[in-house]
């Protein structure tokens, strides 16, 4: 009889561990720079992403964590789907080449004067940053 209920009880704290483990995500600051624009797509597409209105770039980074570009000063942050081609191709990585070099998707948002969310976090097909940033 203790024998069953230990059974049950490892069983059902198998249950709740895998559930768990399926819900939770890895925080997006912590998913490796190869795949964060992948993953960052597939949540932002099942509402999983949520970006405060006037979120500052230090609330984006500890949403999304650090962009691709190297200038992150600039009023544009840049994610690469094919990253790790991009950063073996020698390719300048300030964000306005990012987006004009890189021939897959990738995904990109923009900051105000100031430094706070002026874009929803887009796609390079939906809209292009070297020409929509500033509209």
């Amino acid at each position: 009889m203790k024998s069953r209920i230990a059974l049950a009880a490892s069983g059902a704290a198998a249950v709740i561990f895998g559930v768990f483990f399926l819900i939770w995500k890895t925080p997006l600051p912590r998913v490796p720079q190869a795949q964060r624009c992948a993953e960052m797509l597939s949540r932002r597409d099942e509402g999983n992403i949520e970006i405060p209105e006037n979120a500052t770039k230090e609330d984006i980074r500890q949403i999304l964590g650090d962009p691709q570009n190297v200038d992150q000063d600039a009023r544009v942050w840049v994610w690469l789907l094919d990253w790790q081609n991009y950063e073996r191709s020698g390719f300048p990585r300030d964000w306005c080449s990012m987006a004009t070099l890189d021939h897959s998707d990738g995904l990109w948002i923009g900051f105000d004067e100031h430094g706070r969310i002026k874009t929803p976090l887009w796609s390079f097909s939906a809209a292009d940053p070297v020409h929509d940033a500033w509209q």
